[in-house]
């Protein structure tokens, strides 16, 4: 009688792995001790491969066959979902029990990570935290923090092209809110000339929370191939980014906030691969990023002014002072993440905007960033106020409905509104892609804009009449402090 097969050997090996399925019950993982430490890694990947075919030849000492691989992988898969054993599997940050910590994974060969707790951070082994993360290709490691104090953001200044302290605070806000536990989170913007430091200031913000050997990438072609991004990275950044279609636009917001997509597992008809992911995404290009309200309601955005020629510095002399920087600045960061944990419950906000989570994150956080009291409120207020500028003039009907507004206001139905709208343009305008195609259309505009045009002090009210007809009726009016305002 001969012994058991190759499949079957390699399948007893891999239960010497701790095997289970991510919460989403697509991806079989293996938890692998390796040189004295864990590893996570999908069964199907090279690397489980690899370390199979190690151990069957320690074993048998000899190399076992690819059917035979083949096979006894998909044995190791359907025992693992025989099981249904679940676990959240995390990239590069990740909430602690109760979101009362926060993990991240620093990337290296060891598999540590940093835990980041109310009283401190410290880093442990992975297996240590009772958390599970997985690498991609293209990640890079974080170096080891140091604690530094916040006074060596001082020495980080002079390397970004934000010359006002407003933008300094907004730079320190939109960082410190990418290592928050949970979203949503918000989208950097950043827009300026040719030559005003954008893709040097996104590059440097992802190498202090999620370095990558490709930082920066083209925007997306497909929600799919956002969505395929965003599950491998913790930080998204897009580069040259111009006007932004609507699809994109709403996939973006999608992201920042939490979404998901469903779509057709390959080679197969019934079966459907889910995609469930909420990061922080940077986009930068040189104007009119963003424009879509929702996307600006829930953007930071940073203008940088053109570089003068004695305050451009080489490559090879910014990024190896970046470098040398990085680990007191780490150990400020996750200082500052410290203090939002522990000071997070004592945080009331006077009020509070979209992003209300950023924004008391961000609040607790600001004693370890050396934020003045009061600064980050004044300085997320004043930029969303130009977001909600830059939403109404970005829309061809925005203006008018604001002229309408501070002209006496306006009443009637959403055709007669129609018509109105198009008798104030000239052709040129109404064959903007935006332009509403008819009444129905613009009712849909109407509310989206209504949100940014409320912060300006145009009020829209949608109501019907009591008759049996129940006809629709708009009205415009201006706010008695936006009198005259256009």
């Amino acid at each position: 009688m001969s012994g058991p097969s190759q499949a079957t050997i390699l399948v007893e090996l891999a239960d010497q792995s701790e095997v289970f399925l991510d919460l989403d019950g697509d991806t079989v993982f293996a938890s692998l001790v390796l040189a004295g430490h864990v590893e996570v890694w999908p069964v199907q990947s090279r690397r489980f491969r690899r370390w199979l075919v190690g151990r069957f030849f320690a074993r048998e000492g000899t190399a076992p066959g690819s059917e035979a691989i083949r096979v006894a992988l998909n044995v190791i898969e359907a025992k693992a979902y025989e099981r249904a054993e679940r676990c959240p599997v995390y990239v590069r940050v990740a909430p602690g029990p109760d979101e009362a910590s926060v993990i991240i994974d620093l990337g290296d060969p060891h598999w540590r990570v940093v835990e980041i707790t109310p009283r401190g951070w410290g880093i442990r082994a992975m297996e240590e935290v009772g958390m599970k993360f997985r690498r991609s290709r293209g990640m890079l490691p974080l170096p080891d923090p140091v604690p530094g104090g916040s006074v060596v953001l001082d020495r980080l200044r002079p390397l970004v092209n934000l010359p006002t302290d407003d933008q300094w605070t907004l730079f320190l806000a939109l960082v410190i809110g990418m290592l928050a536990p949970a979203g949503p989170y918000v989208i950097t913007v950043l827009t300026g000339e040719q030559d005003s430091a954008k893709t040097t200031l996104a590059r440097l913000m992802r190498g202090l929370v999620d370095p990558n050997t490709v930082p920066l990438r083209s925007p997306p072609r497909t929600e799919e191939d956002l969505m395929v991004s965003a599950n491998k990275s913790w930080c998204l950044g897009f580069d040259n980014v111009g006007t932004l279609p609507r699809w994109l636009s709403n996939a973006f917001c999608r992201v920042s906030s939490g979404g998901g997509l469903g779509k057709r597992e390959l080679y197969s008809d019934l079966d459907e691969v889910l995609i469930d992911v909420c990061r922080p995404i940077i986009l930068n290009g040189i104007a009119h990023v963003a424009t879509a309200p929702d996307l600006l309601s829930r953007a930071v955005q940073l203008e940088l002014p053109p570089l003068a020629e004695d305050a451009r510095r080489s490559e090879k002399e910014f990024w190896p002072y970046f470098s040398a920087l990085r680990p007191e600045l780490l150990g400020c960061l996750y200082d500052a993440v410290s203090c939002a944990l522990r000071r997070r419950p004592e945080v009331v906000l006077a009020r509070m905007p979209r992003m209300a989570d950023f924004a008391i994150w961000v609040t607790a956080a600001a004693p370890a960033l050396g934020i003045k009291p009061g600064a980050f409120s004044a300085g997320y207020q004043q930029n969303r106020a130009v977001g909600h500028e830059a939403a109404v003039e970005a829309h061809p009907i925005g203006p008018l409905l604001r002229t309408l507004a501070v002209e006496g206001g306006w009443s009637g139905t959403p055709t007669e509104l129609y018509a109105r709208v198009v008798a104030m343009v000239s052709d040129t305008i109404r064959r903007d892609p935006d332009w509403p195609k008819g009444a129905r259309a613009l009712s849909a505009d109407l509310k989206r804009l209504a949100p940014s045009l409320r912060a300006l002090g145009v009020v829209i009210t949608h109501e019907r009449d009591l008759d049996e007809k129940r006809t629709r009726r708009v009205s415009i009016m201006a706010e008695p402090w936006a009198q005259g305002a256009k």
